[in-house]
C-alpha cells in the first residue's frame, strides 16, 4: 500500500505537524459511497483494488493492512485520542475501505465509463469474481501487486 501512495501524502503523514484524523472521508456511514467519494479517496482505494481485483477484501484484512501501513510509517498514520487505540482507528478505516470497494464493484458491474478518470482507472483494474465454490488458488494470478 505504501508503494502506491503519492509521495506528497507520505510527506504529510511523516511531518511533525500531522495530527491524524480520518483517512477515508465519507459523507454517510449508512449510504453507499458516491462516485465522487470514491474519486476523493483514490489514493487509499487504488492499492486495495490492485491487490484484490476479483473480490472485496474482508474488513479484518483491511484493518491489518492499515495497521501494517501505520507501522511502516513509524506509527504516525494513526494518532489515537484518549480512549482510542490504533487497532480501533485502523478498524474504522478498514470498514470504510470495504464499503468503498463494494461500491466501486457495484459501479463496475452496473455502469459504463465513469465521469471521473480516477474512478475509471480503478474500475479498469477490476475483474469478475471467482465462481462460488471455485478454488481461488486455481484462478489465474492478478497483476503483480503488493498491498
Amino acid at each position: 500500500m505504501l508503494a502506491h501512495l503519492p509521495v506528497s501524502v507520505v510527506d504529510v503523514i511523516r511531518a511533525d505537524t500531522y495530527r491524524g484524523g480520518d483517512l477515508i472521508i465519507l459523507e454517510s456511514t449508512i449510504a453507499r459511497p458516491s462516485s465522487q467519494e470514491l474519486a476523493n479517496n483514490f489514493c487509499w482505494l487504488k492499492p486495495i483494488v490492485l491487490y484484490s481485483p476479483r473480490k472485496v477484501p474482508s474488513g479484518y484484512f483491511l484493518t491489518d493492512a492499515f495497521l501494517m501501513l501505520d507501522q511502516k510509517l513509524g506509527r504516525k498514520l494513526f494518532r489515537p485520542k484518549a480512549g482510542e487505540d490504533r487497532t480501533y482507528l485502523a478498524g474504522r478505516e478498514g470498514v470504510k475501505a470495504k464499503r468503498c470497494i463494494g461500491a466501486l464493484r457495484h459501479l463496475w458491474r452496473n455502469t459504463g465509463n465513469a465521469h471521473d478518470s480516477r474512478v475509471q482507472d480503478m474500475k479498469s483494474c477490476l475483474a469478475p469474481s471467482p465462481p462460488r465454490g471455485a478454488d481461488e488458488d486455481a484462478m489465474p494470478p492478478a497483476e503483480d501487486a503488493q498491498l
